[in-house]
């Protein structure tokens, strides 16, 4: 039976393992990325309430952002608007504050959809809750553009001990950022690819996989999960016939 590892934990809304049941595949879920909360970044509500919007490109930055704002026991005000990269990061936002529709704005998945949504509001003042580490589209897409964007640093981002495992037994890994290539390099900097596919999530990660001396076999079209889930269908459609 031929092995898949997914670098992330497991989901419930998580597509792969149904699909890795409907072509036969053994699946492993092991994030190879940790985070631990940043608790002396001031969490001031008043601060927070004079922005017209907060973005959010990560479902893990939302969680760490509600906390805070549980733990205070605030809420924001009703005119708020919350821009997120994809439905995906929008959904736990519309079950835990009700946001009216005209108030969310969601990208397609991918930095690219997301900034054209951002370019429509170029008098507004946003707050972009994120971890220490974070990729530099966003700030210097508002640069560029000279619209006032406050970053909010909620956690940091550390690789995780993934040593133990055995990576030369995966016949298919899918990395979702750059930072889970540098915990392989890390922890298996001599692991030698062979005929194992490299699934990279964006050209930022499949740039990190070159720079570490593997091959991105595949890179979806877009950053979305319905791309990655095409990838990996026609993936194991192929490999299905190689015993």
């Amino acid at each position: 039976m031929k092995q898949l590892l997914i670098t992330q934990e497991e989901t419930p809304a998580s597509p792969y393992r149904a699909l890795a049941t409907q072509y036969g595949w053994h699946i492993h879920f092991r994030p190879f990325i940790k985070t631990t909360p940043l608790l002396d970044t001031p969490f001031d509500i008043q601060h927070i309430s004079t922005h017209d919007a907060l973005i959010f490109t990560s479902a893990r930055a939302w969680d760490y952002f509600f906390r805070r704002l549980k733990a205070q026991k605030a809420s924001l005000p009703a005119t708020m608007n919350y821009f997120c990269i994809s439905q995906a990061v929008a959904q736990p936002i519309q079950q835990h504050l009700r946001v009216p529709s005209t108030h969310l704005h969601i990208g397609s998945g991918d930095a690219q959809s997301l900034l054209r949504v951002l370019a429509r509001y170029p008098r507004w003042r946003f707050l972009y809750p994120c971890g220490r580490a974070r990729m530099d589209t966003l700030p210097l897409f508002f640069r560029q553009h000279a619209i006032p964007c406050t970053e909010l640093h909620l956690y940091d981002t550390q690789a995780a001990d993934v040593s133990a495992l055995p990576m030369d037994t995966y016949d298919m890994v899918v990395f979702f950022s750059p930072s889970a290539v540098q915990a392989l390099a890390l922890y298996h900097q001599d692991l030698i690819q062979g005929d194992s596919c490299f699934i990279a999530f964006g050209n930022t990660t499949a740039h990190a996989l070159k720079k570490a001396g593997w091959t991105p076999n595949l890179i979806p079209p877009t950053t979305t999960i319905a791309a990655l889930t095409n990838t990996l269908t026609q993936s194991m459609t192929q490999l299905k016939r190689i015993k």
